[in-house]
């Protein structure tokens, strides 16, 4: 009878122990799956931030192209401008050259009336 006590005392301690390592291990897996729901949750909270962060990425690359395709037309236009500006000046020194050239010739004819003018006075 000894051993029978024994045997179920054992058995018995074997039991209590077994079924708090079964507690333990039903903790641990609550413990897991609570886990696992925070790190889903953050998941899906980063996810949504990535894709919020794509967007706002996607509009500046719109904006920056933007940027460069108006910037390329003002180069454009700047070119055009710079040449016609050129092309004004060099009619500006054409008219002012061909202005001085009329006034050399309406001073050289005054001077040839003033010479006529002064010979007749002489007769």
């Amino acid at each position: 009878m000894f051993f029978v006590v024994l045997i179920l005392s054992l058995t018995a301690a074997k039991v209590t122990e077994l079924e708090q390592k079964l507690s333990n291990l039903q903790s641990g897996t609550m413990h897991a799956g609570v886990e696992i729901e925070v790190f889903r949750s953050r998941i899906e909270t980063l996810e949504a931030e990535k894709r919020e962060a794509m967007a706002a990425f996607d509009r500046k690359a719109s904006e920056v192209d933007q940027v460069n395709a108006d910037y390329q037309t003002m180069t454009g236009r700047y070119q055009e401008v710079k040449k016609e500006n050129a092309k004004l000046e060099s009619q500006v020194r054409d008219a002012k050259a061909s202005e001085m050239s009329q006034k050399v010739g309406t001073t050289r004819m005054h001077r040839v009336a003033d010479c006529v003018n002064w010979m007749k006075r002489q007769d």
